[in-house]
């Protein structure tokens, strides 16, 4: 029997989920609680003081809040989102917070935010929902809701239980070490795509200087992404296999990874005798896929590994690519590997395929999953958590019931 790949997409919900209600304008000196507390579901909170705004909020109800001025202010305090009922959420745009962003059993958008971390919780077990796009985080997002999607955005440290994709941010450690993104649960499942993952890189004794981490039977499907540089400088005695590295995979049902560029994932310096070494990627689970990889060398990689390991070029359908150009980044729909070893190296299925239709490019400039601009553009923004069955039987039907606006 034949079959064709379809691909589909939820669009983004960011402009008009909420009912057309009232709009708040709150001014120089005036409180954005107290219009908070006044705005009935629906209502638009608009800011529109070029300054500062003080003071802690608290919000109940499904509002969206827009800044006129997203360079030019902050809100300077904590911001809690807490016990909205299912189908209800908050939004904002332009919102600048220097506290944290708590949500507790609630689902929330933000769209061109700048952030410093948030934490997203669900003890009811809610159907809960956060969204980012093309905003800023710049400490670490903690999130344990039924679904949440990122996109387009700077990030740094991320920890996530629960459906999660992500697709094109550019998450990096800043040299502070840690974890980019931290997968546990069996019931995660993340699609992570066409992502940079970086300078997670410090001097620690822990597990820690890792591009991903999945453990506790989370799933994943790792596509098109470039890791590189997660490093630790100082070994101190921490096990070589769990620092310095690409995709650590501690427990997994399943996990595919495929069509990445890997480079610099290493701990430099042993101590006392201790191997110098870790690795690109390093399994202690059998359920893993790893092909049409990239892989830099590095003289100091370890020759210690277990059958699982993975760093060199030496298996699993890998080729190493000494010139990657891991900080050009969804620049281009054609070509950005052109000339280069990983240029139609990576797999070679319909649905792994660039935009312009030709075998996917190892790399964050490969495949499809991607929109180019997506960092910039005001136009709808694709959420395309995974649905079954993504191949079909020729004139086969899949039902999907969604919505769609834009970004503006």
């Amino acid at each position: 029997m034949k079959s064709s790949i379809l691909t589909f997409f939820l669009s983004l919900i960011l402009a008009t989920t909420l009912a057309h209600g009232a709009v708040i304008n709150v001014g120089a000196g005036e409180s954005i609680q107290t219009a908070i507390n006044n705005a009935t579901a629906g209502d638009t909170i608009q800011l529109t003081a070029p300054g500062n705004y003080s003071g802690d909020l608290n919000i109940t109800k499904p509002i969206k809040m827009i800044s006129w001025h997203r360079n030019n202010h902050n809100i300077a305090g904590q911001i809690d989102v807490s016990n909205l009922t299912t189908n209800e959420k908050v939004t904002f745009k332009n919102i600048s917070v220097t506290g944290k962003v708590n949500v507790r059993s609630s689902s929330l958008d933000l769209i061109r935010c700048d952030l410093h971390e948030i934490n997203a919780t669900n003890p009811s077990g809610s159907d809960t929902q956060l969204t980012i796009v093309q905003s800023n985080i710049s400490d670490k997002i903690s999130a344990t809701l039924s679904r949440t999607w990122v996109g387009y955005s700077n990030l740094g440290e991320n920890y996530f239980e629960g459906k999660i994709e992500m697709v094109g941010n550019d998450i990096n450690g800043k040299n502070l070490g840690g974890i980019g993104i931290d997968l546990r649960g069996d019931q995660t499942n993340a699609q992570i795509y066409n992502n940079l993952i970086h300078n997670f890189k410090a001097e620690v004794k822990a597990e820690s200087c890792i591009g991903i981490r999945i453990d506790a039977n989370a799933s994943a499907v790792i596509r098109n992404n470039s890791i590189y540089d997660n490093m630790n400088d100082l070994y101190l005695g921490a096990k070589w296999y769990q620092t310095g590295i690409g995709i650590l995979v501690k427990s997994t049902r399943s996990t595919e990874i495929v069509a990445n560029k890997f480079k610099g994932n290493v701990t430099l310096y042993g101590s006392q005798g201790a191997t110098k070494g870790s690795m690109h990627i390093y399994s202690a689970s059998p359920n893993i896929s790893i092909r049409h990889n990239s892989f830099a060398n590095h003289e100091w990689f370890s020759s210690q590994v277990k059958p699982l390991g993975v760093f060199g070029a030496t298996a699993y359908e890998s080729i190493t690519d000494t010139n990657l150009n891991e900080t050009e980044f969804l620049a281009s729909t054609t070509s950005m590997a052109l000339g280069k070893p990983s240029q139609n190296t990576g797999p070679a299925g319909s649905l792994y395929s660039d935009h312009d239709g030709s075998r996917n490019d190892i790399g964050p400039n490969g495949g499809r999953n991607y929109i180019p601009n997506g960092r910039t553009t005001d136009k709808p923004i694709p959420i395309f958590f995974t649905i079954e069955p993504q191949v079909v039987p020729t004139n086969g039907k899949v039902t999907i019931n969604s919505t769609g606006t834009v970004l503006k």
